[in-house]
């Protein structure tokens, strides 16, 4: 600590003033470093992100403490086991550098006691670190693990411009290519689906291996991603490709709004079905899309009135 402290300033007060200014992945680091207890809580549904950012945070801790004692539950397979995290927290850390405590599914347990325990890391000067995960943000109970001086992360599932960003820099990194027929379907999948960034990966990875010839074709990636698509919504979606009349048109879009469909999805299956003038249109909405003069919203309404902007 005597560095970080030398750097930021003497006095205490200061030092944890700017830490409080610091980014997140920069405030964690320092604080993995600094000899204080300490709550990181990794929520959401994005399981591939969350466990990749807890094993960053366990490496970075191991790294600059050789000797820790860790402790890893998962609450939810094992409700009673807090009662185990909350003796690990409280026994001294004799012969190690620092204690950590793993705790999966942190809120699915509601005891008073066990928030009494979790609200005493906080305040606590012992070198004790709490890595929490829960799939949802934790209940107004915990809502302590949010707010400084704990510190949180949501991983919610990606989309839009950070789902694009995502797979760009799988595909990079694997030195895969997509054709743009390829890209949209695999887009579409996504959408469509949950743990949306470990199916990224899978797939990234599996077509980096299969050898095929680049840009990787529509057809190659079907060869991948097995995907079952409703038949009612591929027959909507024709419906707005085909159906001249503009109330026809109107209408299956309102139905596919009021059903709850994902317009990024229902977007990216017109331009996945779209041949010639159409898809040409398509093209010039999403370009307009990505550039952030229009919503999903307006692009599908623009391209059932037939009204390039």
């Amino acid at each position: 600590m005597g560095f970080a402290r030398h750097v930021l300033g003497c006095r205490k007060e200061r030092f944890e003033t700017t830490l409080k200014k610091m980014p997140h992945t920069t405030l964690w680091g320092i604080f993995l470093w600094y000899n204080a207890s300490m709550i990181v809580t990794l929520y959401g549904p994005d399981s591939y992100r969350l466990n990749r950012k807890l094993n960053q945070l366990l490496d970075s801790y191991r790294s600059k403490h050789v000797q820790t004692d860790i402790c890893d539950i998962d609450i939810s397979e094992h409700p009673d086991a807090w009662q185990e995290v909350r003796d690990f927290l409280k026994q001294p850390a004799l012969f190690v550098d620092a204690k950590v405590a793993v705790v999966r599914e942190v809120a699915s347990v509601t005891e008073k006691e066990w928030i009494r325990t979790l609200k005493s890391v906080v305040k606590s000067n012992s070198r004790i670190v709490v890595l929490a995960t829960n799939h949802k943000k934790p209940s107004r109970a915990f809502s302590f693990l949010y707010t400084d001086p704990a510190k949180s992360q949501e991983f919610a599932e990606l989309s839009g411009a950070s789902l694009q960003q995502f797979i760009a820099r799988e595909l990079e990194e694997l030195r895969v290519k997509l054709s743009p027929e390829a890209l949209r379907f695999f887009m579409s999948y996504l959408e469509a689906h949950n743990d949306r960034s470990w199916r990224i990966v899978q797939v990234v990875a599996i077509t980096g291996l299969a050898g095929f010839t680049q840009p990787v074709s529509l057809r190659d990636m079907q060869s991948i991603v097995h995907w079952d698509v409703s038949e009612e919504l591929f027959t909507a979606v024709r419906r707005l490709l085909n159906t001249q009349n503009l109330s026809e048109r109107l209408a299956v879009l309102e139905k596919l709004y009021i059903h709850g469909e994902s317009l990024a999805h229902v977007f990216n299956l017109l331009a996945y079905q779209a041949h010639g003038k159409n898809a040409a249109r398509i093209a010039a909405y999403d370009v307009l899309k990505k550039s952030g003069k229009l919503e999903d919203s307006e692009a599908l309404l623009a391209f059932t009135i037939g009204a390039l902007r």
